[in-house]
């Protein structure tokens, strides 16, 4: 497939003059004070798992006719997960004194086994990624503590391959492997051609030449590691942006129902960068040939914006809805729904000021579960 790039400034413009407004349907639910919702995952029936960062699990619970409640479960130094496996466990990514992974059971509702991350030096683990048959964990971990905390500037500067990816057998909770990958990788995915992709970075340096110029920037230079799965050594790397990602989070979703085109997010969209492709939001890979297919990007007069998270939607065809970054003067952030073949935005949806997507889910109805991150709060939202 040929590698197109959407410089979707028209299409953007048109977007954000769409009648934008917060749906009188929405729901917010308060949380307690320093709760930091994030990734959403699936339960049982009418139940969902979520991701607290720093604190543990949030069980969100839609009781009929449509009452929401909430529970929470501690788990100390929670940074994301991945599951449920069909035995209902999640794997539950643990920043801590000694960083581990947690195996938390959602029947009994309780921590059922710890793995530590450690071979010889401890690294604190970030993204998580389950194999099809659920017997192996792939876990990646950058190099802090240390290359230094967030933030800092403790050891900042190039740190290249610093960064590890786990292959943990579950039949005795152990570290069986390890690849090699760059300094800070964030999350990882599964491909279905028996490969691992992990967006990492090298920190602050000048990038590979693309396009036979050289870009270069004082920042974070992001990449995507191709990891193959037989020698779990990485057979390929794919230059992705060039801007400093808040919170080192930048996602990787299915992008189609094989799972052959992954999108990679990009939050600081919005950022200076030497080459206009790499302020792109949405970056499409190919994993057929590791290739970059396609990006797409959300723009305006005056503001490129980034994309936080993503979801394919069910109920609209060829459809994806994006958290995106919206800081201008009108404060309002947004979950655009776009044409997944086209690149055009079909439909913004205001959130208001009281919440900052972060991560979306989409329910059966085809209402969308918001975690509002730094917010503190979630929201049920019908886009329509």
């Amino acid at each position: 497939m040929p590698r197109k790039h959407f410089l979707l400034t028209f299409f953007a413009m048109m977007a954000l003059m769409l009648p934008s407004r917060v749906p009188a349907t929405t729901v917010f639910i308060n949380l307690i004070s320093d709760s930091r919702p994030y990734r959403i995952l699936p339960g049982a029936a009418d139940n969902y798992w979520i991701v607290d960062q720093g604190h543990g699990l949030i069980l969100l619970t839609k009781t009929p006719p449509d009452v929401w409640s909430v529970q929470y479960f501690s788990i100390s130094g929670a940074f994301d997960a991945t599951g449920p496996d069909p035995d209902g466990r999640l794997f539950v990514s643990v920043r801590a004194a000694q960083p581990s992974v947690k195996i938390f059971d959602t029947n009994s509702r309780a921590v059922v086994a710890s793995i530590p991350i450690y071979d010889g030096a401890w690294h604190y683990p970030n993204g998580l990624a389950l194999s099809t048959d659920y017997s192996h964990l792939y876990v990646c971990a950058p190099a802090w503590p240390a290359v230094g905390e967030f933030f800092s500037y403790v050891d900042s500067g190039l740190h290249p391959d610093s960064g590890r990816v786990y292959d943990i057998d579950l039949a005795t909770n152990t570290i069986s492997r390890t690849a090699v990958v760059g300094a800070l990788p964030q999350t990882i995915h599964l491909s279905p051609y028996n490969e691992l992709l992990v967006s990492a970075d090298e920190m602050y340096d000048i990038k590979e030449p693309v396009n036979s110029e050289l870009v270069s920037v004082v920042g974070q230079e992001e990449y995507v590691d191709i990891i193959d799965l037989q020698s779990f050594t990485r057979m390929q790397r794919i230059a992705c942006n060039s801007n400093w990602s808040y919170d080192y989070t930048n996602d990787l979703a299915q992008w189609n129902s094989d799972g052959r085109y992954v999108a990679v997010c990009n939050p600081e969209a919005y950022g200076i960068a030497s080459h206009p492709a790499f302020s792109d939001a949405i970056w499409i890979i190919d994993t057929a040939d590791n290739s970059v297919s396609s990006t797409i990007g959300v723009i305006d007069s005056n503001h490129r914006y980034g994309a936080k998270s993503l979801i394919v939607s069910d109920a609209c065809t060829d459809g994806a809805y994006v958290a995106i970054n919206q800081y201008d003067d009108t404060n309002s952030q947004r979950i655009l729904l776009i044409d997944k073949s086209s690149g055009e935005v079909e439909q913004a949806v205001d959130t208001g000021t009281e919440i900052i997507p972060e991560f979306l889910y989409e329910l059966p109805d085809g209402r969308l579960i918001v975690t509002g991150g730094v917010s503190g709060k979630l929201a049920i939202i019908d886009p329509t």
